[in-house]
């Protein structure tokens, strides 16, 4: 900071007249507090507060305090904030010289429409003197910068879009990361690029895409039997089970079709109620891949499936009981005390010679009592898809957590 300071310095004095020489000091420091309070992060309410303090603490006459107290609530804050965000912004390689050109034509322009045309007219002499001195100055400390900044390679070449990809891809901004590593395949074919294309649309959810490009690599030398297991990852993922029993590869490679019938048989705890043997599922799986598996190959055997038959049964012999069975105690309860009522008023009324009532209240037991039947069997199959969705959510994540048995690929 010291070096800047003292070129800008230079610069800026070389340049200035007698009169401004001897304002020197109070402009140029000013000048230089402020940009450097402009670097600092988080402090887009406070910059403007800071710039009005600074200099006001410099200036000795009040026309001047009066003015900057103007300044305070203007456009110029704008200016300020560009300033700042360019400087931001060229830390993670972007275009810094556009940024900066930008904040030089809005400050120009604010300075031509907003000094000009209203506080101009209504300046004293001193403070229509100072604020020429303010724009030649500022503008002579943009120009400083970007000269500073002049010398830097250029920031859309190969090397920096790859570099600005990458940290795009880490903090998984996958889509303008897959933009960058389009552009840079423009200027180079890499294989590399093309895996990390398509790895960034399998983490979106993409895996129609993500297919696309990983079919892409499988006559690649480097990256063409991870490609193939890739595409297999990604039909998986899909839930495009029947594919992987169907597709076939160009060359059948031994790993390969192993890592095939893997996805097949995890597809099995999916799409099938009864597994094959242990000995037949877990033929292509390694032993530390067995051992983990083991528990959701157990689970998925006896899983706490509830029979709509029995439900159903149970519910006729008592009413209420086939939705206890299924767990669904609450509307058990409600069904056997609702059935219950009715039947009594029914034969309470039929005891009675109240025919009419007793008919009606046959009839509403009779809607219940069917209704609780039905209803327990409905009980049993809802029961029954709920133990499979969490099973099934669970077991995927436990994949994608294991990267589906997959080697991760360090680039």
């Amino acid at each position: 900071m010291k070096i800047q300071k003292f070129f800008l310095a230079h610069n800026l004095y070389t340049n200035l007249t007698l009169f401004e020489k001897i304002n020197w000091g109070k402009i140029g420091n000013a000048l230089f507090s402020c940009s450097f309070v402009l670097t600092q992060k988080n402090q887009k309410v406070k910059t403007a507060e800071k710039l009005s303090k600074v200099f006001t603490r410099k200036a000795k006459r009040k026309e001047l305090s009066r003015f900057l107290k103007y300044l305070k609530g203007s456009g110029i804050k704008q200016i300020f904030f560009s300033l700042r965000d360019a400087f931001l912004i060229r830390l993670f390689n972007d275009n810094f010289s556009n940024v900066l050109l930008t904040a030089k034509r809005l400050m120009l322009k604010w300075f031509n429409k907003n000094l000009a045309h209203n506080l101009y007219p209504n300046l004293t002499l001193f403070e229509k003197s100072l604020t020429g001195k303010i724009v030649f100055s500022y503008l002579l400390l943009l120009t400083s910068y970007s000269f500073l900044f002049s010398q830097q390679t250029d920031l859309f070449s190969y090397d920096n879009r790859m570099k600005f990809g990458n940290y795009l891809y880490e903090t998984k901004d996958y889509i303008r990361a897959v933009d960058e590593y389009r552009a840079c395949l423009k200027i180079n074919q890499s294989d590399t690029l093309q895996f990390k294309i398509g790895e960034a649309f399998f983490e979106m959810g993409q895996y129609n895409f993500a297919s696309e490009e990983f079919y892409k690599l499988f006559s690649s030398k480097e990256f063409g039997y991870i490609s193939k297991i890739s595409f297999l990852k990604t039909q998986f993922a899909a839930e495009k089970y029947d594919s992987l029993q169907i597709f076939q590869f160009p060359d059948e490679e031994q790993e390969v079709l192993n890592y095939q019938l893997k996805f097949v048989n995890l597809s099995l705890m999916i799409t099938e109620e009864n597994l094959p043997g242990y000995e037949k599922y877990f033929q292509p799986f390694s032993d530390r891949e067995k051992s983990v598996l083991l528990d959701f190959y157990e689970e998925k055997k006896s899983l706490p499936y509830k029979s709509p038959l029995k439900a159903a049964v149970f519910s006729a012999i008592i009413p209420g009981a086939g939705k206890i069975y299924t767990g669904d105690y609450g509307d058990g309860i409600t069904a056997f005390l609702a059935t219950g009522l009715f039947a009594f008023l029914a034969y309470d009324n039929f005891k009675a010679e109240h025919n009419f009532r007793a008919w009606l209240f046959t009839g509403l037991g009779a809607f219940f009592y069917c209704g609780n039947v039905y209803g327990s069997a409905a009980s049993a199959q809802i029961h029954n898809a709920k133990v499979k969705n969490e099973f099934e959510a669970g077991f995927k994540l436990f994949l994608k957590n294991e990267n589906y048995f997959i080697p991760f690929i360090r680039f």
